[in-house]
């Protein structure tokens, strides 16, 4: 079994999850990974949830987004 890690990576100016996906998961397909995976905390740090909106792009800087690695795991967004 692989070994689970988690790390927190600070949003940055021109950072998208799907940039962060690519840096952190090795392609940046896997964005929405990581929004499901932050979505209570990004919704609750006063994003508001329209699902229409959503998408690649719906983070800002300073927000904070938890990277989980060794989870077999991927969600389907287009």
């Amino acid at each position: 079994m692989a070994s689970v890690s988690v790390k927190t990576v600070k949003v940055e100016k021109g950072d998208t999850l799907w940039k962060i996906a690519e840096r952190e998961l090795g392609a940046g397909r896997y964005w929405l990974n990581l929004y499901l995976m932050n979505a209570v905390d990004l919704t609750t740090s006063g994003h508001k949830m329209v699902s229409a909106h959503i998408g690649p792009d719906w983070i800002y800087p300073g927000d904070e987004i938890k990277i989980v690695n060794g989870v077999p795991f991927e969600a389907s967004g287009h």
